[in-house]
């Protein structure tokens, strides 16, 4: 072959390491890993580089093209013979990668959680596409109780609890996001665990004041009473202040 005595080198994309190829006969075998999950999906384009361009690889099959699962040793088998048509001289080998679908994976958690009715709640999560947009929805018992508007990728959002969320019932944040035909699992939402919610200080203050109305009637009543067992005279109870006219 009229490039054995080729010096070759490589450009890796930044999913890609590990580049290395060796001579099998009439073709080359280029291998790489690619992304650190294996549920990620990219388009993978090769190029050889000579001192004349930068050209596609156009001669070879294996994992290259569109819906390329991310994973270790990754094999093209390029018949480099048919693309350098007679070329002499260094070239270098170049993969491009780009990520199409990446699973959205939960990063905080609200298992386990009792969160006060009026507060916000913030979720965590990685993966995904920075340029695509996730669908928060709270489900109680699988029952969906909100949707939230969508959002932009960013691996974190803050939530409003909605009004009306009962104490004794479980609730759970899910999101949503991506969408790829060769992934079922693309659509399915991710969980952040069941949580509960329970009542703010202002509803807890308001039952310890009634508390202490039930109280000063009791004492009321028992100062009223004749130690004796007879009843004294009802003094009555003391008249309020008016209130003052506007």
């Amino acid at each position: 072959m009229l490039f054995l005595a080729a010096s070759f080198g490589s450009v890796q994309a930044q999913d890609v390491s590990n580049l290395n190829f060796v001579q099998d006969k009439s073709n080359i075998i280029i291998t790489y890993d690619l992304g650190e999950n294996n549920d990620a999906l990219y388009t993978i384009e090769p190029f050889f580089v000579t001192d004349t361009g930068k050209n596609p690889i156009a001669s070879a099959t294996g994992d290259l093209g569109t819906d390329i699962s991310g994973g270790k040793r990754k094999t093209i088998v390029w018949k480099a013979i048919n693309d350098l048509q007679g070329y002499k001289g260094g070239l270098k080998i170049e993969i491009k990668s780009t990520l199409t679908f990446a699973p959205l994976i939960p990063i905080s958690t609200m298992t386990g959680q009792s969160v006060k009715s009026k507060r916000s709640v913030e979720l965590q999560w990685k993966g995904g596409l920075p340029n695509e947009y996730v669908t928060a929805t709270l489900y109680s018992n699988d029952r969906l109780i909100k949707a939230y508007d969508p959002v932009k990728n960013t691996g974190k959002a803050t939530l409003d609890l909605p009004k009306g969320l009962l104490p004794h019932n479980e609730y759970e944040f899910r999101l949503t996001g991506g969408n790829s035909q060769k992934r079922s699992s693309a659509n399915q939402p991710i969980h952040f665990g069941r949580f509960l919610v329970k009542k703010s200080n202002g509803a807890m203050i308001s039952a310890l004041g009634g508390g202490g109305v039930l109280a000063g009637a009791l004492v009321y009543f028992l100062i009223s009473a004749d130690p004796a067992g007879g009843k004294k005279d009802d003094p009555g109870l003391p008249d309020f202040p008016a209130l003052p006219e506007n």
